[in-house]
């Protein structure tokens, strides 16, 4: 697993005010399948989250909604 340098990490992990790494992240990710899996046509594969800095709750909070939901089922 690669460790990312300290100046490319966020807390959270969230790249927040740092959109100009996203090209960056999506080139080192398509150099990392190196070819492993086809890939749909719809590059960029990583994009700046619509809910900014609070994406990381609710998105949770979805996970868990859908997983209880399943549950019950």
């Amino acid at each position: 697993m690669r460790h990312w340098p300290a100046a490319y990490r966020h807390e959270g992990g969230v790249l927040v005010g740092q959109p100009y790494l996203l090209p960056w992240i999506d080139t080192a990710l398509l150099q990392s399948l190196n070819g492993y899996m086809a890939l749909p046509d719809i590059a960029p594969y990583i994009v700046r989250s619509e809910l900014g800095g609070q994406a990381g709750p609710p998105g949770a909070i979805a996970l868990a909604a859908i997983a209880l939901k399943g549950a019950r089922i």
